[in-house]
């Protein structure tokens, strides 16, 4: 079993790291080759608040990646509307006003 200094030392080590990670995403950066933290037993309780801040910062990202992602696929549906009309040489309108 792990002793409590190595278990706080465990938690600062997965923190920072999360945290890292949490700014290269939010910046739009690549991913990461993420891998889920090393177990180091519960969460100190002096390290309680600064997980809990980490949790509702990774929380507020996914809801940022999912609006992106419906208003990717909003643009697709746009566009899927566009009829394909081929090399006919011939201008074309699409009526948006309707």
């Amino acid at each position: 079993m792990a002793s409590a200094e190595s278990s706080y030392a465990g938690w600062i080590e997965i923190l920072d790291r999360l945290e890292r990670e949490l700014a290269v995403a939010v910046s739009g950066g690549g991913p990461t080759g993420w891998a889920p933290p090393e177990p180091s037993g519960p969460v100190p309780a002096e390290l309680r608040e600064r997980a809990e801040r980490l949790l509702d910062a990774q929380r507020e990202s996914l809801d940022m990646v999912l609006a992106a992602r419906l208003d990717a696929a909003r643009h697709l549906n746009a566009l899927r509307a566009v009829p394909d009309v081929g090399l006919s040489g011939r201008p074309h309108y699409l009526d948006v006003t309707g």
